[in-house]
């Protein structure tokens, strides 16, 4: 069973057939070898050299090796970089924070704060010495919340919260290692939390 034709096809179809009739009845009408060109169209047209599909089909491979001779030449040159070194990563930089948490009344150090800086939380010694971190910062200049909290529950607590930032300003880096780690910064924050009244 042959396949369906769609409209073009069929318009196509009916015109060649409309060609060819006419074709034969002018030729059976005259004497051929006065007309050697009308005889090679017939031939042509009987032929149906030229099909939808045909024309399709030829114009859809030349379209595919145009852009697969293009892909090629773009592939090759972009991939002219004699000694190109691969790498894969993020920017980042180490931002450490340490000091000492002291009484503003007493100027004495307070053990057992809270530091929150980030990701990261520490608890002061009894020095009143803490240090946070942020290992996955970018090498640009940087602002860091930091939050003291006195963890003592209910009438024990002596010292009131404090909410603070430090900010990097053009941070210096050292021992990075050339590539993605710009390497580690650091600032000394010192702070006097007050009584709580």
């Amino acid at each position: 069973m042959p396949a369906a034709l769609n409209s073009t096809e069929r318009f196509w179809g009916r015109s060649m057939i409309r060609s060819r009739k006419l074709c034969g009845w002018i030729i059976s009408k005259t004497n051929m070898q006065h007309f050697p060109r009308l005889l090679h169209l017939n031939n042509i047209l009987s032929l149906k050299f030229f099909t939808m599909k045909s024309v399709k089909s030829g114009f859809l491979n030349g379209v595919n090796l145009l852009i697969g001779a293009l892909l090629a030449v773009l592939g090759f040159g972009a991939s002219c970089e004699r000694f190109a070194r691969v790498e894969y990563g993020t920017p980042s930089a180490k931002f450490i924070v340490s000091g000492q948490v002291k009484s503003a009344e007493t100027n004495l150090p307070i053990q057992n704060v809270r530091v929150i800086m980030k990701n990261d939380t520490t608890y002061t010694n009894a020095a009143g010495e803490y240090e946070v971190e942020d290992r996955a910062g970018m090498p640009i200049t940087s602002t860091y919340s930091l939050k003291f909290r006195d963890i003592r529950d209910g009438s024990l607590k002596q010292y009131s919260d404090l909410d603070t930032a430090i900010e990097f300003k053009n941070p210096v880096f050292t021992g990075g290692d050339n590539h993605w780690y710009s390497g580690e910064t650091e600032k000394d924050f010192d702070v006097k939390l007050k009584a709580k009244k």
